[in-house]
């Protein structure tokens, strides 16, 4: 069978108690060597009977299709566990186990895999590629679709807003260890803002595909970003309300219209929040969180809150008060500014068909 290793990969298992899709077997001729997660004496049996009766040059291509090998080990409880073979040569699997031991050392000094054990390291290490950038180099822009996370092995990043004067400011900065690229990945939004590294840096990179699967996968993982994902919307908010609370005149470019709509929300601010662009005046009424009124122009209540959701420029300017309001808004407030979102995203994919 020759100096080759077969790697035998999980395509599916259903009810299967040792496989979940990903899992691997390796089994090294004539010897069998296994190096997996989990080990299945049946399978084991089976695909050593299997490769000796195939030419090793025909193996590459005759068992490489997906869900082509079935376990025979799994047998009633609708238990079915499918693999696919990957042929990988001695020298190149050397070169992935130096991969291997250079990464385990570096997400064994990272918080978020900390709890994980190395055997599921080694697993997630599969999705994992390493990326140097070099110093002042923008690696995400405000805008882009979240595809990658990076996670920060050495170095700083800094998080860059640019004002409508075209002034950039560095709001955070981002150290090792640290992770960016999750807000986009986990919400689906587009980046909120610019990131640019701040000397040479040396980040691990995850590709979206690979991020969903690990989540479903690490029930730790999957809570730590989901903790992270509360603290950073926390924070936000309590930033933006902080503000308001102080009734200066701010930007919509920095803070957009729905970030302070779910500030408000959250810290149940009270008081009347005005807007202009370009030459246009708005209101919008808070009671408690709660939106109660708005106008622009001649429309009132959700219709003026619909046009007020496409400002993308102008100045704010929040005034707590504890007046008494006329009710015009009856609809939960966070109902009404994801309808305002939706309207807002059909009205921009209209704009962008062709005539």
């Amino acid at each position: 069978m020759g100096e080759e290793l077969y790697h035998f990969v999980v395509d599916e298992a259903e009810n299967c108690p040792l496989f979940s899709k990903g899992d691997r077997m390796i089994i090294r001729p004539p010897e069998v060597t296994l190096e997996s997660n989990a080990i299945c004496a049946e399978a084991v049996g089976a695909f050593v009977q299997l490769l000796k009766t195939i030419p090793p040059e025909s193996a590459r291509t005759s068992l490489s299709e997906p869900s082509s090998l079935i376990c025979p080990g799994c047998t009633g409880d609708g238990a079915r566990t499918t693999f696919h073979l990957e042929v990988v040569g001695v020298q190149e699997e050397e070169k992935s186990d130096e991969k291997i031991r250079y990464l385990l050392d570096l997400l064994r000094g990272i918080p978020m895999f900390k709890p994980v054990q190395e055997r599921s390291l080694k697993e997630i290490i599969r999705h994992l590629g390493v990326q140097r950038f070099g110093a002042r180099e923008r690696i995400l822009n405000k805008g882009d679709t979240g595809r990658n996370l990076f996670i920060i092995v050495k170095g700083k990043v800094e998080v860059l807003q640019t004002d409508e004067e075209g002034h950039t400011n560095v709001i955070a900065t981002l150290k090792d260890g640290d992770c960016f690229g999750e807000m986009s990945l986990i919400t689906g939004d587009a980046c909120s803002a610019d990131i640019q590294t701040a000397g040479d840096v040396l980040c691990l990179v995850m590709k979206k595909e690979s991020f969903d699967q690990i989540l479903e996968k690490f029930p730790s993982l999957n809570i730590y970003f989901t903790k992270l994902l509360s603290q950073r919307l926390k924070r936000t908010s309590r930033a933006v309300a902080d503000e308001l609370e102080k009734g200066i005149i701010g930007r919509l470019s920095l803070i957009s219209l729905p970030e302070m709509v779910q500030a408000m929300a959250v810290s149940r601010r009270t008081g009347i929040l005005r807007l202009s662009s370009k030459g246009e005046v708005a209101e919008i009424a808070f009671k408690d969180g709660a939106i109660f009124q708005s106008r622009y122009g001649d429309l009132e209540g959700e219709a003026a809150f619909y046009e007020l959701v496409k400002w993308k420029s102008g100045n704010f300017r929040f005034q707590p008060t504890e007046g008494e309001f006329e009710q015009k808004i009856t609809m939960d407030t966070m109902t009404l500014l994801m309808e305002g979102l939706r309207q807002l995203d059909e009205a921009e994919r209209t704009a962008a068909q062709p005539s």
